[in-house]
Formats: structure tokens, sequence, C-alpha cells
């Protein structure tokens, strides 16, 4: 979505209903672990949001992280914490930039990142658990809101579900 279209603050607001187990925008959750990548923010501003969102209670299942590898190694961290918690239901990667490898020029960034969604996939294969990332759009200038993912179509054909926020009147 567009910056400061409230990606951070919906996920913020689908995990802790994931954490009690509430229905989230009519659609029931099962109760069970939040883990939250919080790479695009300083540490203060979801437990903000957490407080105005939850009324300050706290949720002893809904764990954070404010730095996290990249590349290969955001992978094996993944995995890693999904061993850590049996739980587990989400994890969410705000954004998902954050944790790919430092591409350079002569990379084929449409490789890696298709190649990061499938390993992701196959780690939470048949389990009960979703993984949500939230990306950022380009300032590309076309009525088609897909054409304005950031980066690559690979974001398009990998994700099961695809959720884009678009500011409609910033006035």
């Amino acid at each position: 979505g567009e910056s400061l279209s409230g990606k951070s603050f919906l996920c913020l607001d689908m995990g802790i209903h994931i954490a009690m187990g509430k229905d989230f925008l009519g659609h029931s959750t099962m109760n069970g672990d939040v883990f939250y990548l919080c790479l695009n923010d300083d540490a203060h501003i979801p437990f903000h949001r957490m407080n105005k969102i939850h009324n300050g209670k706290p949720l002893n299942n809904f764990h954070f992280a404010f730095e996290f590898p990249s590349g290969y190694e955001a992978i094996q961290e993944i995995k890693s914490i999904i061993n850590k918690y049996p739980n587990l239901r989400i994890i969410m990667i705000d954004t998902f930039e954050y944790i790919l490898p430092m591409f350079h020029k002569n990379h084929n960034r449409y490789f890696f990142i298709t190649r990061m969604l499938a390993q992701l996939k196959l780690l939470v294969k048949g389990r009960d658990i979703s993984i949500l990332f939230t990306h950022g759009l380009s300032i590309k200038n076309t009525s088609i809101l897909r054409d304005r993912i950031f980066g690559s179509i690979a974001y398009q054909e990998k994700p099961d579900t695809l959720l884009i926020l678009e500011i409609k009147d910033k006035h």
C-alpha cells in the first residue's frame, strides 16, 4: 500500500484479534501466537498503536522483533521462530523489503523475490500458520493499481492473497 495508508496499523489490529482469538473484519480467527517483525518503525510506534487498539492491556502471545537478518539468514530465523512458538498462527513482516538480500545491478531481483516467497510458503505448508507481509507501492502514475507494486511482478505471483491499500483522498 501507499505510504501512510494504514498497513502497519492494519497488521497490528489483525495481530491483536488473532492473539485474542476474536473475529477480524467479519472473519473468524484461530487464537494463537503472533510474531510481528516491525522493521519499518521505531520500537515505540507499534507499542503506542497497540495501546490505542487494545487499550493498553498486555498480550503475552504477541511477540515483536525490531531487527532481523536478511536473505537466507532471514529464512533460517523465521524457521527458528516457527519452532520456538508451537501455537504460532501468523508471522507479520512489516516490510518485506527489509528482509530481502542486498541487490547488485547485475542480480535478477525477480529470482530472489520469488525464491524467498517460495521458501516462506514451504516453511508454513501443512501448518496453521500464515505469513503476511507489507510492501510499499511505487509512485508510478498509472490507473492500474497492481502495476504500482514496488520492485517486481513476483509480489503478485506467489502470494495466495493480495490486498492493496490505497489512499483515495489525502485531504
